[in-house]
């Protein structure tokens, strides 16, 4: 059996987030002051450091990937 070892952003049911969801949640962590810097849609070093104060402010395991209680807590879908 071959795995795959690429690590995507953990999501929804519906799969992984498109650049319009990452970029909704980019918004959404501006609006809350975790984040400077363009709502792209990508997820780079800043965003990742977003999602991570975000995360640890909300109680969550501060991981910088797009997780669904992350996605919850932004209330994104």
């Amino acid at each position: 059996a071959q795995s795959s070892a690429s690590r995507q952003p953990a999501a929804s049911a519906e799969g992984p987030p498109n650049k319009k969801t990452i970029a909704r949640v980019q918004v959404r962590l501006k609006a809350g002051g975790s984040m400077a810097g363009p709502a792209d849609g990508g997820i780079g070093a800043k965003t990742r450091s977003a999602l991570r104060r975000f995360q640890t402010a909300r109680g969550l395991q501060a991981s910088g990937e797009l997780s669904a209680e992350t996605l919850e807590a932004l209330k994104v879908r």
